[in-house]
């Protein structure tokens, strides 16, 4: 019996401590595409960064995040927005504001911008 309680405990501080990622996604754009890897998606710090690339972009889908705080690294966050993004075709994202907790218990909420990549047109 200890054993099994042993057991419990570990897989229930585990599973905690991996925090609670939860999303929602609001479409931009009626186009469809295949869905693309995660790890192809690539990560922009602004539209400017994007610019800076020499891309424009088309908006597919804004992604609401919120994560539990206390537990959840921003790596888990930036996984679940690239999986996200991976689903409605995006090779990139472009983040947003964020909303970092202001007490204890509260919520880490990020808002992340799908988006379909691709070289300026060069006139």
């Amino acid at each position: 019996m200890r054993r099994s309680l042993v057991q419990y405990c570990s897989i229930l501080l585990a599973v905690t401590a991996m925090g609670c990622v939860r999303s929602t996604t609001e479409m931009l754009s009626p186009a469809r595409y295949a869905p693309t890897v995660p790890d192809s998606v690539t990560v922009f710090i602004s539209v400017a960064d994007v610019d800076a690339q020499g891309l424009e972009y088309e908006r597919l889908a804004m992604f609401f995040i919120r994560a539990t705080a206390e537990f959840t690294q921003e790596n888990a966050i930036m996984r679940r927005a690239r999986e996200d993004a991976a689903k409605v075709g995006a090779n990139g994202i472009i983040l947003g504001g964020a909303r970092e907790p202001g007490t204890w218990g509260s919520d880490r909420q990020e808002r992340i911008m799908a988006v379909r990549t691709r070289p300026k047109d060069r006139p």
